[in-house]
């Protein structure tokens, strides 16, 4: 299941994000996003509900995370939505830690 999915109907542009605290931070950011729960979990079902869509793919900043990005953005395509990168600061290790330092949404 795609967290936060029946969320995104009416958003063109979503962030794409590793877990579920990530998700939940980013919406209370006003920033529309969802999760497939975890790094490596994320399918071609998942993606059909994306189809159309810009997605901005934010994973972690690990091993696991950064080794998944190419497979999320090539299933993106190959569905039809429009993947983007994004990364996080190499000092923060994900999304929620990102604004526990006062990251800056604008960035």
């Amino acid at each position: 299941m795609l967290y936060a999915s029946h969320k995104i109907k009416k958003k063109q542009v979503v962030v794409l994000c590793e877990g579920e605290a990530d998700c939940a931070k980013l919406w209370q950011e006003g920033i529309p996003a969802v999760t497939s729960g975890g790094v490596g979990s994320f399918n071609k079902e998942m993606a059909q509900l994306l189809t159309e869509k810009d997605i901005i793919v934010l994973l972690d900043n690990d091993d696991a995370g950064q080794k998944e990005i190419g497979k999320y953005c090539d299933i993106l395509t190959k569905v039809g939505a429009l993947p983007r990168i994004a990364s996080l600061p190499k000092e923060v290790k994900d999304v929620c830690e990102f604004f526990v330092i006062g990251g800056d949404k604008a960035k």
